[in-house]
């Protein structure tokens, strides 16, 4: 019963830590979206720019990276978050 309320635990903390890295990286996201109307770009990194691209791909891997990072740590410590 306790292992499987440190992985319920460590699920809603997994989930968390991913909102919260999906959140904080939307500013360089933004930075990095907007780069090819202020700067030099190469015209093929600047296809690659667009903001379907950044924000469609770039926020969700960030909340998939945060996510797997948080519940692999929570998981490896055996449910302690500190």
């Amino acid at each position: 019963m306790a292992r499987r309320i440190a992985h319920g635990e460590s699920l809603r903390s997994a989930v968390a830590v991913g909102a919260a890295s999906a959140m904080l990286s939307f500013v360089p996201l933004a930075v990095l979206m907007l780069l090819p109307l202020f700067g030099a770009v190469p015209a093929p990194v600047a296809g690659v720019l667009t903001p379907w691209a950044v924000m469609g791909l770039g926020v969700p891997a960030a909340f998939g990276f945060g996510a797997a990072l948080s519940y692999r740590r929570a998981r490896r410590t055996g449910g302690r978050r500190f």
